[in-house]
């Protein structure tokens, strides 16, 4: 322990305790007089990624802000992701400041708001608008499963807490939030399906510091590792794992060299998907178009099961 020194752990350890690097987005909800609500949120995390009834994310918020008591009573909401321009982060940190109503806060906003898909689709009910700027808005409702109705006014909270969903404190709340639609920018999305490798420039949040400013890193391209070699399986692993798992149906050899950059734990789930999918085909052959197409359909799909 020669270059390492403890550090006390504190409230908000994240930011007083230690460096913890965070997004930054602004989330959407509704007023109880129906007007958009924008708050901004770093703790804000993929939660539910697979294997699920759905996919969710997690956001820690204080039970007491707008964002919170909004989805409390509505449980829906928006993520917004918005680039790094220094004007945007600006207004991010000002429209995070507690305590302002929503009409006051959102009277000078530089944002343009616009509706989702979820309020195209079901014109009957209410729903958050989204930022205009937003390079990618996830739409979200809050998942209240098995959890204690909150005993409070909406700025003190009192036991019973649930563990890890609504009220999980005097002042803390936690939301596990069903994500709805995932909204991208055009350009993004033909970036996602086609594998390029544009990202879109989102900051890095630091958090809040020496209780005087809020900390956040600009873009910088990503950098790309590909795969180490000797972490792959052989093509000859893959052969045999295929037909193992189905006999009748046969491969191009192209298919096991295309396929033994899967790391070896995820091959199995990897190859049963293929076949299933040749098998709802009724495809004899797994040619490297047919891996193609069903990549292809894979990453176009809107819903999932």
């Amino acid at each position: 322990m020669t270059h390492f020194e403890e550090i006390e752990i504190l409230n908000n350890f994240y930011q007083t305790s230690s460096f913890f690097p965070m997004p930054t987005v602004l989330i959407s909800t509704l007023s109880p007089e129906g007007e958009t609500n924008l708050g901004a949120y770093s703790l804000c995390f993929p939660y539910y990624i697979a294997e699920k009834d759905y996919f969710g994310m997690f956001l820690g918020a204080r039970n007491s802000s707008n964002t919170a008591q909004n989805i409390l009573r509505d449980r829906k909401c928006a993520i917004n992701f918005l680039p790094d321009k220094k004007r945007y982060l600006k207004e991010i940190v000002r429209l995070g400041f507690p305590g302002e109503e929503t009409s006051e806060k959102m009277r000078e906003t530089i944002f343009h708001l616009q509706k989702g898909l979820r309020a195209e689709e079901k014109a009957d009910e209410s729903f958050p608008l989204i930022i205009s700027e937003a390079e990618q808005v996830f739409e979200c409702t809050w998942d209240d499963f098995e959890t204690i109705p909150p005993d409070g006014d909406g700025v003190v909270y009192h036991p019973p807490y649930n563990r890890y969903n609504g009220i999980t404190s005097e002042h803390g709340a936690i939301f596990i939030l069903k994500i709805d639609k995932i909204l991208l920018r055009t350009k993004w999305k033909k970036a996602l399906i086609e594998g390029s490798s544009h990202m879109p420039a989102f900051p890095v949040d630091y958090g809040f510091r020496n209780n005087a400013d809020f900390w956040i890193s600009p873009f910088r391209k990503p950098l790309r590792f590909p795969i180490p070699k000797d972490k792959g399986v052989g093509e000859d692993v893959v052969r045999a794992a295929a037909l193992k798992l189905n006999e009748q149906i046969q491969w191009d050899e192209e298919c096991f060299i295309r396929l033994k950059r899967i790391p070896k734990i995820f091959l199995n789930t990897a190859l049963k998907g293929i076949l299933e999918d040749a098998e709802n085909r009724g495809v004899s052959r797994i040619t490297l178009e047919l891996l193609d197409e069903i990549r292809d359909k894979r990453n176009k799909e809107k819903k999932y099961n």
